[in-house]
This record gives structure tokens, sequence and C-alpha cells, in this order.
């Protein structure tokens, strides 16, 4: 009787650590092979995110401003099936370090690059884009030709 049961368990020690080697040397895991568009979707709603297919491409949203659209659903599936992940990293938009830095426009005066913010007040006033300080350039600058004789906005840069 205890030989038998000696023997099962054996047999029993072998088969796991069997399928302890295959797991250990599979590379996916997962028992899933191909994900399905449903299968996804609700995945991706359980994150509180919408998933949509346009054309031979596939949109996962989160409102009207965060989209990212994907060539493959098994990209999406192996992005949301992952234990930890960060929402910058499925958007990089909602990141201020990987957000894009405001260009500017010229200064019709100076040609230094400024973007206009407005005051407490609610004037639009120019500022510089490196310092964030309040621009003030040389109107009486030597490059620039005005139209008329007033200090005029409209300025002609000469070409040199």
């Amino acid at each position: 009787m205890s030989d038998d049961r000696d023997r099962i368990i054996e047999a029993y020690e072998k088969t796991i650590a069997h399928l302890k080697e295959i797991i250990r040397n599979a590379k996916d895991v997962s028992p899933v092979i191909k994900p399905s568009f449903s299968r996804v979707k609700r995945m991706a709603q359980m994150a509180c995110l919408q998933l949509s297919r346009e054309n031979s491409s596939y949109v996962l949203s989160m409102g009207d401003k965060c989209k990212r659209t994907f060539k493959k659903l098994r990209d999406i599936w192996e992005f949301l099936s992952q234990e930890e992940w960060a929402l910058s990293d499925l958007f990089p938009q909602l990141d201020p370090e990987k957000a894009a830095k405001p260009k500017g426009k010229p200064c019709k005066f100076c040609g230094v690059s400024i973007l206009w913010l407005p005051n407490t007040w609610g004037k639009w006033l120019p500022h510089n884009i490196e310092g964030g300080d309040r621009h003030r350039c040389d109107r009486n600058n030597e490059n620039v030709v005005f139209t008329n004789s007033r200090a005029s906005p409209i300025a002609e840069m000469p070409f040199s």
C-alpha cells in the first residue's frame, strides 16, 4: 500500500517538475495567444479607457484630449496586462516633462521669441520664453525698418 502511494507521489512530483520546467522556459505564460477586440476593449474599460477601431489601426483614448493610435491590438494588450503602468507612459502629453514647450513668435522689433500672456488685469503682455520675465526691447533697433514715421507694430525686417 505504501509502495503504491510512494509511486503515485513520485509520478506527481515528476509531472510537477516537468510543468515547472515548461513554465520556466516559456517566453509568454499568458494563456491568450491572439487577443480579440472585445477582450482588449473589456480590459481597457476596466482601466477607464475607451478603445475604438479606425481604418486599420486601433485608438485608445481617455476623454477627448488623450488619444493614442496603435497598429496592433497585441501592443495594447501587452501594455494593459502589465502589473504596474503609468498613465504618462500611455499618453506622453500628460507628463509635463515630456510635453512640448511653447515656441512663441518673434518680436516685431528685435526678433527675440516671445509669448503673449495675460496679466492680473486681463491685459496681454509679451514675456521672454527663456526667463519668463516681461519682454522689453529696444524699439530704436537699427535692424528694423518701419513702414511709416510713427512707431508702428508693423515692421519690415531687412534681408541681410
